[in-house]
């Protein structure tokens, strides 16, 4: 919102308010325990996907004039498929994964983002499903300083001071209370094929 839709702080704020009223609605009943318990293994999420797609396209048709413009202008060749995927809304000669390299569309830049374990389902682009980057990358901020040095070359002298702002680890306490973390947490297992991003990473499925 704030880099590629080129929103003021105060419009990102009351668009992310109206989205998050119409998105964070529940698909089951909190008394269907049975029905949410199976989501969890299907690994799909307790709000509905396609709300939110919706609404992201909404809000990009408003600005752009186009439902499925780009998360940048022009695509750039894909990458190996073992590096971090980065959501990128500017052009750089960085050899790193990027969504922007499959002609990714806001939209999907915007759901991969939010596609966070139990609560958005995850999304398909190209041939790779991705989901949110809290998995493995909750806190980006080692990304978001070597992302600095692939744009400015003397960054190390110019970075001053660097602040992580909403990454910080959730009291175990909370956590814990929550049933369908703890489900979530004892079906987990190794996967043999994760790769993160800045933002999301993308999760191969047998």
């Amino acid at each position: 919102m704030l880099g590629r839709l080129h929103m003021d702080v105060d419009t990102r704020i009351k668009k992310y308010c109206q989205l998050s009223s119409i998105v964070f609605q529940l698909k089951r009943s909190k008394a269907n325990v049975i029905i949410r318990f199976k989501d969890l293994l299907k690994v799909e999420g307790k709000y509905h996907s396609d709300h939110l797609e919706k609404e992201v396209k909404k809000m990009v048709n408003e600005i752009e004039d186009d439902a499925e413009a780009n998360l940048v202008e022009t695509n750039l060749n894909p990458q190996s498929l073992n590096n971090p995927v980065r959501l990128r809304s500017y052009k750089t000669e960085d050899p790193v994964d990027t969504l922007s390299g499959s002609g990714c569309a806001i939209w999907q830049a915007a759901r991969a983002a939010s596609a966070a374990a139990t609560f958005f389902d995850p999304i398909k682009i190209g041939s790779q499903l991705y989901v949110d980057g809290g998995t493995g990358y909750n806190n980006p901020i080692e990304l978001v300083l070597e992302e600095a040095k692939s744009i400015w070359s003397n960054a190390p002298s110019r970075i001053q001071c660097l602040v992580s702002i909403g990454t910080g680890v959730p009291d175990h306490d909370d956590f814990s209370k929550l049933k369908e973390a703890d489900e979530w947490k004892k079906q987990a297992r190794p996967c043999p094929d994760l790769r993160c991003s800045k933002h999301s990473v993308n999760l191969c499925f047998d």
